[in-house]
């Protein structure tokens, strides 16, 4: 997302619900969770009811595993 960002590239929907992840919560991997604040949290599953992460896992999994019904135009970029 950075990448395309920079390159003033057109943003598909995921990358920019990816921007929008990202300014609320710069890091998040298997060991935890850091959101804009600073605060640390060892999982996902300590952050309630954030509807910003609701969406991103549901676009997450649709991208990674909804074989019969993944959105493309979720992962497309806009016409120029």
């Amino acid at each position: 997302m950075l990448i395309l960002k920079t390159a003033n590239m057109p943003l598909p929907p995921y990358f920019l619900l990816l921007k929008d992840v990202y300014q609320e919560y710069p890091v998040i991997t298997s060991h935890g969770v850091v959101d804009r604040e600073g605060n640390y949290y060892t999982s996902l599953n300590q952050i309630e009811n954030d509807p910003l992460l609701n969406r991103y896992q549901i676009a997450q999994y649709n991208g990674l595993f909804d074989k019969n019904g993944r959105v493309d135009a979720l992962f497309e970029a806009p016409a120029a």
